[in-house]
């Protein structure tokens, strides 16, 4: 859509649609000039219901929908009209009224018995006709609304969020098509040239000035409902690299403030496990004086019995000497001297007694200093610990912080590192291991993303570093995201080749060709080239597809018709290209043409089981897709092709057990790939001489590898035990073709006059 769209245009209307919580929906016109502000528009806006005339052609209205924000309410009285309770059996209400061909209409039964719908060419309710009833049937309405639910998200720089899921209003933007009678939702592009949110835009970008996408920035209106203070808030949440340049400027190297950190923290943890040990022994302490406290209790309570019992004793016998005396001075001699006898010994009990009570009282008063000293402690402890905590969490922080810095600048240096290997030219080698139940070791260990261990039976471990290592639980999706750049560089006029070695069983086959519900990358790159030519303007394409295989040093063409003779086919070079005459080419116009293609070739290759695996292929596989594409304004023809290599599974005889003619395919296949080695030692050490026409594999793959293409290589390895030394031997081959440099690739551009 130009820059014109803006215009009116004849048959198109333009509203912004809002879902309201009771699921009306509601419509604003956009006029061209004097648009009413954001808040404005959100306060009052007029009713547009899914259920009219001309929105409810091909779609069907929401069943929670109710008309009652018409500008005019229904009608209400009496009118020549069936009874509501004939028909639903209730009170007053709204209900949808379905007809056969799936027309559905908004039916308000009134108390009185009369029912109306609405009629939305004129904005009016109308008398509900009788003779509707016979040709549809009336259904309640849906009225559910779901309550605002809260939650918590981790985030890995901000910590806990609190998280609110809430169901509000929404705006929704969409035009009247005349052609189809109804409205439907407005594409991004039309939306940008809509001057209200254009004017949304202008804003955005006059706040966020480094955002420059404006699809981008529609989309992000859309989901923030049309604010563009939300859409430029959410921006900068998403966008903050406020984390990177904090550090960028204080530390020096990543590396060397990460093992500061490191150190700081370990000091931190052992004064903090000091500080728990003290606190641990003077717990001890308190308990110790929580003990002597209670039996300094339990003695002071035994004390007081005591002086009491003494009390009562004394009491009782001043009662007796005062009977005694009373009875006759005769006997005061004798209670005198009793008395005196008596004297010493309750002033000696007197005496013990206001000496425990010294004791008990110097007692509390060292056993309350204590608990106050210890107390004074513990706050001073507890609050060293709070501090260590702090600076603790401080120290974390910054130190994730340095993580996500140097993971940072780790994915860069793998970019530059991989834009360095495109410029010279160099094979891009991937790793993946098949998923295999059987495996129960350790054999093989993936160390980050781009490195695999191999542990030998004699116990020594070796590594190995490619651009992308691919563990058992890597899907289909993730192994073809990671080559889709190179793909798609045909679609610019480049020869791409993609390779797939390793031993039989290793899961070749299953990375190039793949199931039918899960496919691999052949499939996954013709759907993304036929998805980027058909997003090109004014550019026409033909694209053709041919497959052979080679077979005990032979070439035979798997696209030939069973009733035809399978004859050898032969390389003739013509010009700088290599040819094949007698090839079929067949032209494809899908991908399901050319799913159906490949299939026809499958069937066709040969296939064998052994011991190692039961569906072994024989051959090598070689899937060329030619695509020529025409731009009628700049003048220009580009040619470029994809070839998809399916090597045949390398293997030992004595494993295999292999004779008679699988032993002549294994020797064969054997042969071919020892070529393949032999060519990319060739171009690794800058031979003058390149063996390409030792074997009929390589003779195939020159004009891939003779430095007019780019290539990669997934090398597939086995997670089992028994195929440790296979393994190995995959590894070291992957190793030396990353090595291999082809020179820069060059785009086959034509200018036709």
């Amino acid at each position: 859509m130009g820059a014109g769209a803006s215009k009116a245009q004849p048959g198109v209307h333009v509203v912004v649609a809002q879902s309201n919580e009771d699921g009306s929906i509601r419509a604003e016109h956009l006029p061209t000039e004097n648009r009413e502000s954001d808040g404005d528009r959100r306060r009052s806006r007029p009713v547009l219901h899914s259920n009219s005339p001309q929105y409810s052609r091909g779609k069907r209205r929401p069943r929670h929908e109710e008309p009652h924000s018409l500008s005019s309410s229904p009608p209400t009285g009496s009118h020549s009209s069936p009874s509501p309770a004939a028909v639903t059996g209730q009170g007053p209400e709204f209900k949808i009224f379905k007809t056969i061909d799936n027309n559905e209409y908004t039916v308000h039964c009134a108390e009185d018995g009369s029912m109306y719908y609405v009629d939305w060419a004129e904005q009016k309710w109308r008398v509900f006709p009788t003779e509707w009833i016979k040709g549809g049937k009336f259904e309640n309405l849906d009225t559910k609304t779901n309550g605002d639910r809260e939650g918590e998200l981790i985030h890995p720089f901000r910590g806990k969020l609190t998280t609110l899921l809430r169901q509000e209003s929404l705006n929704v933007m969409y035009f009247f098509d005349e052609s189809n009678h109804g409205w439907l939702p407005m594409p991004l592009s039309w939306e940008r040239q809509t001057p209200f949110v254009s004017r949304l835009v202008a804003e955005t970008k006059n706040v966020c000035s480094d955002w420059d996408d404006d699809l981008s920035i529609v989309a992000t209106l859309r989901q923030c409902n049309y604010s563009a203070e939300d859409s430029v808030n959410c921006h900068i949440a998403i966008n903050d690299e406020g984390v990177f340049n904090k550090f960028k400027d204080k530390v020096g190297g990543s590396s060397l403030i990460f093992e500061k950190l490191q150190e700081k923290i370990k000091e931190l943890e052992t004064e903090l496990k000091e500080c728990r040990e003290s606190k641990a022994t003077m717990k001890e302490e308190l308990t110790a004086l929580k003990d002597i406290l209670q039996e300094t209790k339990a003695e002071n309570e035994q004390l007081k019995q005591e002086l009491k019992s003494f009390k009562t004793e004394q009491r009782k016998q001043s009662v007796v000497l005062q009977q005694s005396m009373g009875r006759g001075s005769m006997r005061l001699p004798a209670i005198t001297a009793k008395m005196n006898i008596l004297r010493p010994t309750v002033q000696n009990g007197l005496q013990e007694i206001r000496n425990v009570k010294f004791k008990l009282h110097t007692t509390r008063q060292q056993l309350k200093k204590s608990v106050r000293t210890h107390t004074e402690q513990m706050n001073e402890l507890s609050k060293a610990v709070r501090g260590l905590l702090v600076r603790f969490e401080h120290q974390s922080a910054a130190l994730q912080e340095t993580r996500a810095l140097y993971r940072k600048e780790a994915v860069q240096r793998k970019l530059l590192f991989n834009q360095v290997q495109e410029l010279r030219g160099n094979i891009r080698v991937f790793c993946r291991c098949r998923h295999d139940e059987r495996s129960t070791s350790d054999s093989l260990s993936f160390e980050g993303e781009d490195t695999v261990s191999v542990t030998t039976a004699n116990g020594k471990k070796r590594k190995y570093e490619f651009e992308k290592v691919y563990s058992p639980k890597t899907t289909q999706d993730m192994v073809f995201e990671d080559t889709r750049p190179i793909i798609t560089s045909c679609a610019d006029g480049y020869n791409v080749c993609i390779i797939a070695y390793g031993q039989t069983g290793a899961g070749k086959t299953y990375t190039m060709m793949g199931p039918r519900d899960n496919p691999g990358v052949n499939v996954r790159s013709i759907k993304e080239l036929f998805n980027i030519m058909k997003e090109k303007d004014k550019t026409d394409f033909e694209m053709k597809v041919s497959m052979v295989e080679v077979y005990n040093e032979s070439i035979y063409d798997l696209l030939k018709s069973p009733n035809e003779v399978q004859e050898k086919l032969q390389i003739h070079k013509k010009g700088k290209e290599l040819h094949v005459p007698g090839l079929t080419e067949i032209e494809v116009c899908s991908t399901d043409d050319v799913i159906k293609v490949m299939t026809v070739g499958e069937k066709n290759r040969t296939t064998a089981s052994t011991k190692m695996n039961t569906n072994s292929s024989r051959s090598h596989l070689l899937l060329r897709l030619v695509l020529v594409s025409y731009n009628s304004v700049s003048k220009t023809t580009t040619r470029g092709s994809l070839t998809l290599v399916d090597l045949a599974g390398s293997e030992r005889i004595s494993r295999s057990e292999a004779t008679g003619l699988r032993l002549v395919e294994a020797a064969a296949i054997n042969k071919s790939l020892s070529a393949l080695g032999q060519v990319f030692s060739s171009i690794r050490e800058n031979s003058l001489h390149i063996p390409f026409r030792n074997s009929k594999l390589t003779h195939l793959l020159q004009q891939c590898l003779g430095g007019d293409a780019k290539a990669c290589m997934f090398v597939n390895v086995s997670p089992l035990d028994a195929n440790v030394p296979e393994t190995i031997s995959t590894l070291e081959f992957g190793m030396n073709a990353r090595q291999v440099a082809l020179g820069k690739a060059t785009t086959h551009i034509t200018k036709t006059t």
